[in-house]
């Protein structure tokens, strides 16, 4: 099996996400100035992550939680866990952190209360992505992202949809997600996905191919629309793109 590479998530806020009103999850701060934004809590969040400091990072999301709508509290989780990718010790550090225990539960309270039509697609893929990279299995998270990512799948573009699926199936394959079932997910990404095939790259597409194949979910006439979509493609894929789709397929 070929590695699971990871797609090269950015972690930029549409213009209609960042750190705006739509989404929120919790009562907003006063409206007394910049300092008790939300766009103003993003950047905090965005210049202590690119400090490179996980502690400085955990600081300045433990002062802003009270505060925070969705959009930051997903990009909170999202800067932690692209900070510590590639450390170990501190992915197990932050793993066992209190701070962590209560992200993840603010942003499952922030989930549940949204009414359907103010979901936003980036903020669904932001988290999951950032559970799977951190291996952090939240059951009551995972089911609420999964539910809300149903009811909007035809509002994700490619890159959130195929990088919702990764983490989906990287969460699945965790021992302890046994008795957890994404089929209905990947079930309504494959009626989307073969509708609007033509607007995937081959990217996005190896993606979702190694998605389904890991998380091992058969659907024969989604892997035909793939390769059909990917063929005229293949010239700008690069080995891993390659690697991982010949083993998906």
């Amino acid at each position: 099996m070929p590695a699971d590479h990871q797609p090269a998530w950015t972690g930029k806020q549409s213009n209609r996400s960042r750190g705006g009103g739509q989404g929120r999850g919790r009562q907003g701060p006063s409206q007394s100035g910049k300092r008790s934004s939300y766009p103003w809590i993003n950047a905090q969040i965005i210049a202590a992550s690119e400090t490179g400091v996980l502690q400085h990072l955990l600081a300045t999301v433990v002062t802003h939680m009270p505060h925070m709508n969705l959009v930051n509290l997903s990009t909170a989780v999202h800067r932690l866990a692209k900070l510590t990718a590639n450390d170990p010790r501190a992915q197990t550090e932050l793993q066992h952190h209190p701070t962590m225990a209560e992200l993840l539960q603010a942003i499952t309270t922030a989930f549940t209360r949204l009414d359907t039509v103010e979901v936003q697609p980036q903020s669904l893929s932001n988290v999951a992505w950032s559970l799977a990279a951190l291996r952090l299995f939240d059951h009551p998270l995972i089911q609420i992202v999964a539910h809300l990512a149903i009811s909007n799948i035809a509002c994700f573009k490619p890159f959130e949809l195929s990088t919702m699926l990764w983490a989906l199936a990287k969460l699945g394959s965790m021992h302890h997600a046994k008795s957890w079932s994404a089929k209905p997910v990947f079930h309504a990404a494959a009626a989307h996905i073969m509708k609007q095939v033509q607007h995937f790259g081959f990217r996005c597409l190896a993606t979702t191919a190694w998605a389904f194949a890991t998380a091992k979910q058969r659907h024969a006439r989604l892997f035909r629309s793939i390769a059909a979509q990917m063929v005229p493609m293949v010239h700008v894929a690069n080995c891993q793109e390659i690697a991982n789709t010949a083993w998906a397929f």
